[in-house]
């Protein structure tokens, strides 16, 4: 019986790691500007229809940048484990190496930082090493969109459906500016649940543009745990440095929290 209990444990938690991230496992991309962006930016202040602002997202497509340097936290409660554990970490891209981190602090459970935080890196790091960020991109090959009204604080809102049912693809929404149809925030449900053990992922993922480059600050699921109940996890980026340029603090001040 123990043995069985925990063997579900550590089916639970390795697939509470493959969705951490979301989308799945890259929540650290950074994109970058592209052809056609300086024009989008320059009309900043003049609002754009729900129509015009749909065709301008769509028509910008970003591309990951070549290198960055940013400081990470990553944090999992486990409800009904009792548990929870936090690491903070200096994480680098580039060509020569890759995507490579390294621990500064951390605290918590040792279980759950190796399980799922350890492994949420080591997944984005083979995501990198294979190059396939493009089944899971913020595009219309993998997604739906429709404009759907505005929000309280004026962000226009894209309804999006995920085109095939996949882990990493999600129902919900985007949030995009209003006048440069640039990114905000992407949430949703996944299309498909994991596993059996895991049959339901909500996900919040948070960007900002520091300096002309979109960038993913904040990422927020919660895996939804058969006979466990519901596990959390966040996680929260700075960058230092993006393509040799290095970001200000005062570029920070301005970023939206979640």
């Amino acid at each position: 019986m123990l043995e069985s209990q925990r063997g579900a444990r550590e089916l639970v938690l390795a697939a509470m790691a493959t969705v951490a991230l979301g989308l799945p496992a890259n929540a650290g991309q950074t994109e970058a500007p592209v052809a056609g962006t300086a024009a989008v930016e320059a009309s900043a202040g003049d609002l754009l229809s729900d129509d015009e602002v749909l065709r301008r997202f769509l028509a910008r497509p970003d591309e990951p940048t070549r290198s960055f340097r940013a400081r990470r936290r990553l944090e999992v409660t486990s409800g009904s484990l009792g548990k929870g554990a936090w690491i903070d970490v200096l994480v680098e891209l580039d060509v020569a190496h890759g995507f490579r981190y390294t621990v500064t602090a951390a605290g918590g459970s040792e279980m759950l930082q190796e399980k799922i935080l350890h492994k949420v890196l080591r997944a984005e790091q083979a995501v990198y090493a294979a190059g396939t960020n493009a089944r899971t991109a913020l595009t219309a090959e993998n997604y739906g969109l429709a404009s759907h009204g505005r929000t309280a604080d004026g962000l226009v809102s894209l309804a999006a459906t995920a085109r095939r049912k996949e882990v990493g693809l999600l129902n919900g929404r985007f949030l995009v500016s209003p006048d440069t149809a640039d990114l905000v925030e992407v949430s949703g449900t996944m299309a498909k649940g994991p596993s059996f053990w895991i049959p339901r992922v909500d996900l919040s993922k948070r960007y900002a543009r520091l300096q002309g480059h979109r960038v993913n600050v904040r990422v927020d699921s919660v895996s939804h745990v058969r006979l466990l109940g519901e596990s959390r996890f966040t996680m929260t980026s700075v960058y230092e440095r993006i393509d040799g340029e290095a970001i200000g603090v005062s570029a920070f001040a301005r970023v939206a929290g979640p």
